[in-house]
């Protein structure tokens, strides 16, 4: 499993010891706000942590633990959520940016990365990322990356980027 390296950030398979930074993550109101709509149970980020893993088993890929190179602490997750698609395997975009972090501009390094190491190191047919309508942040985020607005319904919108 790849560590992927950006000027700021060292992007790592999640592992279980990421427990206790990826709950201070989830249990966050206004960082899951647009997530799940809620925080998450401890046991739910236990369960969702396996998840993440059961990904890597079976792909090669999924989120990453994001590191901060001049703390060395966990400011974040992202990765590349391994779904099925009608053209082979597509992979959902995603991150999440501690509340102190946000405004930096580390989102869109860390995806910037992420779709660079989804269309040369893996066989994806497709990125997408979702969000809801109200987190322009997000959308910004999306466009600045390259992706292409599908789809706006039931208050999210929907972007993609194919490889070239």
């Amino acid at each position: 499993m790849d560590t992927i390296p950006t000027p700021r950030l060292i992007l790592r398979p999640l592992e279980r010891g990421d427990l206790r930074p990826l709950h201070r993550l989830y249990r966050d109101p206004e960082l899951m706000r647009y997530i799940t709509g809620k925080p998450r149970t401890l046991q739910e980020t236990v369960d969702k942590l396996e998840v993440h893993l059961q990904d890597y088993e079976r792909y090669g890929f999924g989120l990453y633990a994001t590191i901060l190179r001049e703390s060395g602490k966990m400011v974040g997750r992202a990765g590349l959520v391994p779904t099925p698609g009608e053209q082979g395997l597509e992979a959902e975009l995603a991150w999440l940016v501690r509340q102190d972090q946000q405004g930096k501009g580390l989102a869109f390094e860390m995806g910037a990365a992420l779709v660079d190491h989804a269309f040369s190191r893996l066989t994806v047919s497709r990125l997408f990322a979702r969000a809801y309508v109200e987190n322009e942040p997000s959308i910004r985020v999306m466009e600045k990356l390259g992706m292409h607005h599908v789809l706006t319904a039931d208050g999210e919108v929907l972007y993609e980027l194919k490889p070239h």
